[in-house]
Formats: structure tokens, sequence, C-alpha cells
């Protein structure tokens, strides 16, 4: 039992879109908290996130979008890069994803921190 550190894992949504262009997305996440005790109050002290998918919103009807562009990103947040690319903000690193290995470190990390506290 961790008396000052816990982890927590909640389900999230993240929304954005651009109007001007009459396309928006949905992308859905988990998001991995590292917490801490601190002066008797919970706080998150680490979060990441692991993208599980993302889909297109059209808010007045479908629109084409460029395949070669969502061919960069990977399935699971390539609506979400699509996005942020028309908005001039391409992604340039690569985010974990549900059953990616990069998914599996930040759980393995998470559980080494906890286990930090065991040994001090």
């Amino acid at each position: 039992m961790h008396e000052h550190r816990g982890d927590h894992e909640r389900i999230a949504q993240l929304m954005t879109g651009w109007l001007y262009r009459d396309v928006g997305c949905t992308a859905h996440t988990r998001l991995f908290d590292r917490l801490e005790k601190r002066d008797g109050q919970w706080r998150i002290s680490y979060r990441n996130c692991t993208y599980d998918f993302a889909h297109f919103n059209y808010p007045v009807g479908a629109v084409d979008v460029d395949r070669d562009v969502l061919a960069q990103y990977p399935r699971a947040w390539a609506a979400l890069a699509y996005i942020l690319h028309l908005r001039g903000y391409p992604l340039t690193q690569e985010h974990p994803t549900q059953g990616s290995a990069m998914e599996r470190d930040v759980k393995e990390a998470a559980f080494a921190w906890l286990d930090q506290e065991k040994i001090s």
C-alpha cells in the first residue's frame, strides 16, 4: 500500500476542429496520472496520454481530406494530427497508442515510480 503515491487511469475525449475547413475531430484517449500526496492533498505530479482512436466530425457534411497527410500518422490519432496539420502545427513526435510498446513503457515506468516509495 502506498501512503503518498498512487496512479490513476481515466478515459478522456479531446475535441477540436477548424470551422474554416468545416472539419473537426474527436480523439478517445486514456490519461495515466501519477499522484502524490503533499501537505495532506493529492496532486497530479505527472501525466501521460495514450491514444485509442480518433475520428472526424463534419458539422455541415463530409468534406474531402488529404489521405497522404493522414497516412503520415498512426491511425489512433491521425484525425487529430490532420486537424493540427491544417492549422499549421504538424506533429513531429510519436505518441503512445493502445497496445503499443510505448504504452507498455508508460505503464512500466508508472509501476517503477510507485515501487520507489517502497524502497525509500
